[in-house]
């Protein structure tokens, strides 16, 4: 992995923790993960404090003054806005009661890694495709909370009657934490990704060996002896394997509830965008509520969020394609099966 991406990483970490976000430690030296008393009181106080957001959800105006009856936007906007203040509270929460589990997820995939590495290292494509993966996710997430931050001031100050700066920075960077809860859950599902890829690659050179030798006239002691190793190979191949769908399994049950929030928000905020592109078409005084430069500003936050959602959701689907081209992989390979060791037909 590049030197940029992990500092990449290291900044998603570091803000993270100091939004207690993340209530342990990772050693980036040793690859531990503990905890300490330190980040555990600071966590828990950042996690009360979140809950002074109470209040200010009641100032949710559904009613704008100068809003029409049929301004449904408006409505539909300032419950997507609720929906995301309710999921940073339920963050807070499951990031405690969850806390454990979490570790021994993000332990088992380290010694998962470890172990696959050091038998099978990773082949530059994966590599650098795991790079480019980390890098257009940051940046994209990136461009798109600066353009929701400078976009929707106007917007928060019609909804939510902001006047002051400073309280209207620390709602966007509250608001902000669903993204970054998603950073955390792409990371990890990332590098599932990453070794499942190259687990495709050993089984495809395994299956290739195993037809260049079939097509060899060696011993039938020397067969064996190498057929005995790649059964060997393809168990060890297929408990890795297992243990990563099962890995997979326990990130999403994790993340299931905040997911779930998360998604509500970006329906809400598809149907608001979509019925108020629709109104502007056909009411003129809903441009003059808002500057142009806010337009411009939510259009391209707009672009840059579903761009960093497709990211997401790519890397999501890309788990159940990786195991769908395994057995494929195997399929395709079944002619020469005849001439299988029995070791390695079982395996």
């Amino acid at each position: 992995m590049r030197r940029s991406t992990r500092c990449l990483i290291g900044i998603c970490y570091y803000t993270s923790q100091l939004l207690g976000l993340i209530t342990f430690c990772y050693n980036r030296t040793t690859g531990e993960i503990h905890t300490n008393i330190i980040t555990t009181i600071y966590s828990g106080i950042i996690s009360i404090t979140y809950f002074g957001i109470v209040p200010l959800m009641t100032r949710i105006d559904f009613h704008p003054a100068n809003a029409k009856n049929y301004d449904l936007h408006h409505k539909i906007s300032a419950f997507s806005c609720f929906v995301r203040l309710i999921t940073v509270l339920i963050s807070v929460i499951m990031q405690w009661t969850k806390r454990n589990r979490f570790m021994n997820i993000l332990k088992q995939l380290q010694a998962i890694y470890d172990k696959y590495v050091l038998r099978w290292p990773l082949s530059i494509k994966v590599k650098q495709k795991l790079d480019q993966a980390i890098r257009s996710k940051f940046c994209w997430g990136i461009l798109s909370n600066m353009g929701l931050f400078v976009g929707s001031i106007e917007f928060l100050q019609i909804q939510l009657k902001l006047k002051n700066p400073i309280e209207y920075t620390l709602l966007v960077v509250v608001c902000s934490i669903p993204n970054i809860i998603l950073c955390h859950y792409y990371f990890c599902v990332l590098n599932i990704n990453a070794l499942l890829e190259s687990f495709n690659g050993e089984v495809s050179k395994i299956l290739k060996e195993f037809q260049n030798i079939c097509d060899l006239e060696i011993s039938r002691e020397i067969l064996n002896c190498r057929f005995g190793e790649l059964a060997n190979n393809v168990d060890e191949l297929a408990r890795i394997q297992l243990e990563l769908v099962q890995l997979v399994n326990g990130i999403n049950d994790i993340y299931d509830i905040q997911g779930s929030f998360i998604m509500l928000t970006l329906y809400l905020n598809n149907i608001s965008v979509i019925y108020m592109a629709y109104m502007i078409m056909q009411h003129s005084y809903i441009s003059e509520l808002y500057s142009k430069w806010t337009f411009d500003l939510m259009a391209i936050s707009l672009v840059c969020y579903y761009m960093d959602l497709k990211i997401l959701l790519t890397s999501m689907l890309e788990v159940e394609s990786h195991v769908k081209e395994t057995g494929q992989l195997l399929k395709n390979h079944q002619p020469c099966m005849h001439r299988m060791d029995g070791r390695l037909e079982e395996s």
